[in-house]
């Protein structure tokens, strides 16, 4: 196990899921929404 990670987490080796998850990080303290699959589900109906 990495020894960044915190106990009980799991590491993340996928870059681009490292990178949707820093930007929405991101987003949550400059005071916006995070971005999810689910944002774009119920903005349909």
């Amino acid at each position: 196990m990495s020894p960044h990670v915190a106990p009980r987490h799991l590491a993340e080796h996928d870059l681009l899921i490292q990178h949707i998850r820093l930007k929405n990080t991101l987003r949550v303290m400059g005071g916006e929404a995070p971005l999810t699959h689910l944002s774009e589900i119920l903005a349909d109906r």
